[in-house]
This record gives structure tokens, sequence and C-alpha cells, in this order.
């Protein structure tokens, strides 16, 4: 099945050939707040998004969109990426001009 995302306020995954909504994912919960940055991983399982406040969110799609880690270790995202052959990692841009690489499973900062 082909999905893909479109970003705003919220997350919406959409059947490729239909364009029918499969899931509707709100990453802020008391704003209207808007959507930074979307990665999907390699598998197209999981996607990273960072909100325009707040911790960077990990959700994943398999069966309905639902959060499975928020991101507190890194201080003030402003995008992120998957590395392109695992879920493992993420590399992530901080206000601060940093660029930090994220372990999902040990949920510690890499470098």
């Amino acid at each position: 099945m082909s999905i893909i995302a479109s970003a705003s306020n919220h997350l919406k995954f959409h059947h490729w050939f239909d364009r029918s909504i499969q899931h509707t994912y709100f990453p802020v919960e008391y704003d209207d707040g808007y959507v930074n940055s979307i990665s999907w991983n390699k598998d197209g399982s999981w996607i990273v998004l960072v909100p325009h406040s707040g911790p960077a969110k990990i959700v994943s799609i398999k069966e309905n969109a639902k959060l499975l880690q928020k991101i507190k270790e890194v201080q003030y995202p402003t995008c992120a990426i998957f590395k392109n052959c695992t879920k493992k990692y993420i590399a992530m841009g901080t206000s601060s001009e940093q660029v930090l690489v994220y372990d999902v499973k040990s949920r510690k900062i890499n470098k």
C-alpha cells in the first residue's frame, strides 16, 4: 500500500491512488501550532516529526497513527531526518545551530 503524508498543524496520511485519508495525527495538543519537519524511516512504518514547539516525536503508522516516543533529550529541535539505512538513528538540527545524532533504541544523543 502506498501512502503519502501532508503536514500543517497536524499530519494526514493519504492513500496514494485514491487520495483518501487513512490516518490523522495531531502532534500539538493544546495550541494551533504547525509541524516544522517530517521524515519517513526506510521501511515507511515510522515518521519523525518536529512541531513548532516542544519535543520531536516518533509516530508509528502501521495500524493507526500513534505516538511511539517523545524525544525530550534534544532541546529546541528545528528539523529531523532518519538515517537512510536504519530507523535506529535520527539526525536533528536545533535552534542553537547544533546537529545531533539521536539513538532511538537507547534514547540518548549519540554524537
